[in-house]
């Protein structure tokens, strides 16, 4: 039987890390960093864990007790949300940005050859305009949070000159799914919220005319995506890949998909409201709309590509809900 390699999951608990660790388990011996262990009997994600390390990413001496551990390979996901990165830089650095360059600086000082990758978003590039996004496009950041990722991307590219690691960064697009802890805190997410408003309200109440446009990728594509970056032959000493559908969606042509799984569910058709609490009927207004496509053709040539649709993945959230 062939032995497993390492894997170092660091931000098990969070969101996306907790459908990693559910996920990958089965190729790979899984180590989990986490700040607390999850509230309640939480048993099907504590299994997936060869070891639980409980410390923050924010304690130095934390930091140096994980680097002393060698892994074949590293997912790093601690990172504030697009809200609290709003806060004081002094903070959202410390949380955001220096955790991840202590980690790298001394792997570098133990000389590791290690896999890394490390979170990202798709919100380096700033505002997207109506065109196809490739990963070499000059980035362009209109916040703290896009900020703070582009930093740790230039702290990737710079340990990947000086080390014998490889290093990965996932541009991320608007992922979404049911959560797979009770207090993973998703539900502010578009997808989640419109289908647990629909669930709740019986309705679908947009803060907007529906016109913005979201590029939408289940997790459990997201999840063999990571599968494919660690499996890479030969890697590239550092690269940065889009993680998406390829798909844009406005906010209401997904408004209405949620009221069509919905139906099919339930045979209720609920409404549609805009801001000015008016019920949005008929025809998707913005459906010829120029829209920006990211570029996902480097996952492409890896062997990825998304395998849930985006009413599959509305259904499940709805069977979560109905479950739960």
């Amino acid at each position: 039987m062939a032995v497993k390699k390492s894997l170092l999951i660091i931000g098990a608990k969070g969101y996306i890390g907790a459908y990693l660790s559910s996920k990958l388990t089965e190729e790979y011996d899984v180590d989990g960093v986490v700040r607390r262990m999850p509230e309640g009997n939480e048993e099907v994600w504590r299994t997936a864990f060869r070891q639980i390390y409980l410390g923050d990413m924010t304690d130095e001496s934390f930091v140096t007790e994980i680097s002393q551990k060698q892994y074949d390979a590293v997912i790093y996901l601690v990172s504030l949300d697009h809200t609290e990165s709003r806060k004081d830089p002094a903070y959202v650095a410390q949380v955001n940005v220096i955790p991840y360059w202590s980690l790298l600086r001394q792997y570098s000082e133990r000389d590791y050859k290690t896999r890394i990758i490390y979170f990202s978003t798709q919100q380096v590039y700033g505002r997207i305009p109506a065109e196809l996004i490739k990963e070499n496009r000059e980035l362009a950041v209109v916040n703290q949070y896009g900020l703070t990722h582009q930093m740790c991307e230039q702290v990737s590219k710079y340990y990947s000159k000086v080390t014998n690691s490889t290093y990965a960064c996932i541009r991320l697009s608007n992922g979404y799914g049911a959560p797979k802890l009770k207090e993973n805190n998703c539900w502010s997410l578009v997808t989640n919220d419109l289908c647990q408003m629909a669930y709740r309200d019986n309705k679908i109440a947009l803060l907007s005319d529906g016109s913005p446009m979201r590029d939408f990728i289940h997790l459990d594509d997201v999840c063999r995506a990571v599968s494919i970056l660690l499996n890479v032959d030969k890697p590239q000493s550092y690269d940065c890949y889009n993680v998406a559908s390829s798909e844009t969606h406005s906010i209401l042509s997904l408004a209405s998909k949620v009221q069509d799984v919905y139906y099919e569910r339930t045979k209720t058709r609920i409404p549609i409201i805009g801001p000015d609490s008016k019920e949005i009927t008929g025809l998707d207004q913005f459906s010829e709309r120029e829209r920006f496509q990211l570029d996902t053709s480097k996952m492409k040539s890896l062997g990825f590509s998304p395998s849930v649709t985006l009413e599959e993945g509305i259904e499940s959230i709805f069977d979560y809900l109905s479950q739960s």
